[in-house]
């Protein structure tokens, strides 16, 4: 059954359908196609969720799987599409400098002004 979460990965062969925020139920299509398929074997660890990694790791243990270094700059490219989303034009970004190259004005949606009384 179909909800209002999911991913269609379209191929030359077939797809892969996920029907759920998470990608973990996923079918492979057309379903003839692939009856009898093996995927490859589990080469990453199951998480014990986002949280449970977090505190794992504040306690010293293992470091998460997807930690700052990595949650960080993916972050600031999703946010970047949404910039240029707002801006209405794509836009090139320098990471060094934290600022939009092309058409300046578009800088102005990286921050917002806060209220008298409130800094950042």
């Amino acid at each position: 059954s179909m909800t209002e979460n999911g991913c269609l990965l379209s191929g030359e062969k077939g797809a892969i359908l996920s029907d759920c925020p998470w990608n973990t139920r996923f079918a492979l299509l057309p379903e003839k196609r692939f009856e009898g398929f093996q995927g490859p074997a589990q080469a990453v660890p199951r998480s014990p969720g986002h949280h449970a990694e977090w505190i794992r790791a504040s306690k010293g243990g293992s470091k998460p799987f997807s930690g700052f270094e990595i949650g960080g700059p993916m972050t600031e490219v999703l946010l970047l599409g949404h910039v240029a989303l707002l801006a209405g034009h794509p836009i090139e970004y320098d990471t060094e400098s934290g600022k939009i190259v092309t058409r300046s004005e578009s800088n102005r949606f990286l921050h917002r002004e806060y209220r008298d009384g409130w800094v950042l």
